[in-house]
């Protein structure tokens, strides 16, 4: 109350205030109500209510190194004397926001501006955040509780892709989900789809299938693409869904030479899931492209059908003093999911749950 006592009697000098520019001004009210906002939180427990799905999230907020900083969504309610302000109030009224991801002794920020039904994050870079501002960690609080999505401005179906985090705490890296289109959920954090997708590179390339059989998603498998062959890209494409068709609801054809060396899983009809679909939707791909390299377990290859191309084998045995010729990538992670598909009856029963890209920030 001090503070802004003082600061009417400023205005009350009219000769001060006329020749104030606009942009003066509103430094001064900005700085006037983050003054009065650090007063707050220093008296009492203030929290942030986020609108996520059909409840509400309240984010603690607290002072350190002139800025202040949202805590972790806690789903359970603040004590009663809790002060308690919409997230959209502080983003729109009282302090600019900002998401933040730490990188070592420097930090990636983003800008948050509201947009209707949620907010929009620009493309991270290096920066200072200005003092009494609101930092937001990007990585711990927003898309650790799915609140993240890409919008794909370019796409004419108005794409979107949810971006997760690991389950595993060592990997750093996000999952840039499979691009749909669909309405987005309210109250999100929007990202540009292309500066995202401008992370993954363009030479080695991890993407991921989650698996599902018996209506449970098993497991996933991780795989590492040279992204450099036509068919690796292709099948980068098919996994993120940017050119329409992808592998979300695709089955596991086949098995092939079941319990013999050269043993491979069959999967990636996106056009009429039997087998018999599979068009490229790349263009010029040629029938041997690729560099041949020893069937190994994991080795990920094309079928050799050049109109079934997006069609796609994994070697589930060695096969000994043989190479092929069409391979573009290799199972890193989930093997055992997959060993875990040659033992059931009917590969048929295997589908592609999601899929998608890993990005490092």
């Amino acid at each position: 109350m001090q503070v802004m006592t003082k600061f009417s009697l400023e205005l009350m000098n009219w000769d001060i205030i006329s020749h104030l520019k606009e942009e003066d001004l509103s430094e001064i009210i900005q700085a006037t109500k983050g003054k009065v906002l650090h007063s707050l939180v220093k008296a009492n427990e203030v929290f942030a209510v986020m609108d996520k799905g059909d409840h509400q999230c309240f984010a603690p907020l607290t002072w350190e190194d002139d800025c202040f900083t949202f805590g972790a969504l806690q789903e359970e309610q603040p004590s009663a004397s809790a002060l308690k302000l919409p997230f959209n109030e502080f983003v729109n009224q009282t302090a600019p926001v900002y998401a933040v991801v730490c990188k070592g002794s420097h930090q990636l920020v983003a800008r948050t501006t509201c947009v209707n039904g949620g907010f929009c994050l620009d493309s991270l870079r290096e920066m200072s955040i200005p003092a009494y501002s609101c930092k937001i960690p990007l990585l711990d609080t927003l898309i650790k509780a799915g609140l993240v999505y890409a919008v794909d401005e370019d796409d004419p179906r108005g794409g979107v892709a949810q971006l997760s985090k690991l389950e595993d705490p060592s990997d750093t890296r996000l999952a840039l989900h499979v691009l749909k289109a669909e309405p987005l959920p309210q109250n999100i954090f929007k990202m540009p789809y292309s500066y995202l997708r401008s992370l993954v590179g363009d030479s080695s390339v991890s993407v991921f299938l989650d698996l599902e059989w018996g209506d449970v998603t098993q497991g996933q498998v991780h795989i590492r693409l040279d992204a450099t062959s036509g068919r690796g890209q292709q099948f980068l494409e098919l996994c993120t869904g940017e050119r329409g068709p992808s592998y979300i609801d695709t089955k596991f054809l086949s098995v092939g030479n079941r319990g013999n060396p050269g043993e491979f899983i069959i999967g990636g009809d996106y056009e009429h899931n039997d087998g018999t679909g599979g068009a490229a939707v790349l263009s010029g791909l040629d029938h041997s492209e690729g560099i041949p390299r020893n069937i190994v377990v994991g080795l990920v290859s094309g079928h050799n059908h050049g109109n079934k191309s997006s069609q796609f084998l994994i070697y589930t045995k060695d096969l000994p003093g043989s190479s092929d010729c069409m391979s573009f990538g290799k199972v890193k992670v989930g093997m055992d999911v997959l060993l875990a598909v040659v033992g059931l009856s009917n590969p048929q029963d295997v589908k592609v749950k999601d899929c998608g890209v890993f990005v490092s920030l």
